[in-house]
């Protein structure tokens, strides 16, 4: 993952330690039922952005609402952390 991202030039090596098989199978969200929204946290790259949307898009059949890192804690906190394998 030390590669620069064709697309938009982004360095996407910000893994947390992770493994590409890890990053690129397993997203984070938070449902809300009464809003029918899912709320996801900021992704490192534009890149795993733009992916993660389109997963969203083939699963869920909507985008997510991307919520800044104070926002994901309280909404993780109420409504408890999923995760969509793809």
């Amino acid at each position: 993952m030390n590669d620069f991202c064709e697309v938009c030039k982004c360095d996407p090596c910000d893994c947390h330690g992770q493994s590409e098989e890890e990053i690129a199978m397993t997203y984070e969200y938070v449902y809300d039922k009464d809003k029918e929204w899912y709320y996801v946290p900021r992704a490192p790259s534009l890149c795993e952005a733009r992916t993660r949307s389109s997963i969203f898009q083939k699963h869920f059949g909507d985008d997510p609402l991307i919520v800044s890192p104070q926002v994901w804690g309280l909404m993780s906190q109420k409504y408890g952390v999923k995760y969509l394998e793809e």
